[in-house]
C-alpha cells in the first residue's frame, strides 16, 4: 500500500467513525456533516 493510499484510508476511516460516533446519540448535525445541503432522504428533504 502507497503512502497516498494509507493516507487516504485513515481519512475515510475517521470520516466513517465520526459519523458512527454522530448516529449513536441521533445527533442530525454531526450525522449530516458532511453531506450536501440538498440531501434527499427516502421521500423528504433534509
Amino acid at each position: 500500500m502507497t503512502k497516498d493510499n494509507r493516507a487516504n484510508e485513515t481519512k475515510i476511516r475517521e470520516l466513517i467513525e465520526n459519523w458512527a460516533s454522530a448516529v449513536r446519540p441521533e445527533d442530525i448535525d454531526g450525522i449530516l456533516a458532511h453531506h450536501s445541503d440538498d440531501i434527499v432522504v427516502g421521500k423528504e428533504k433534509i
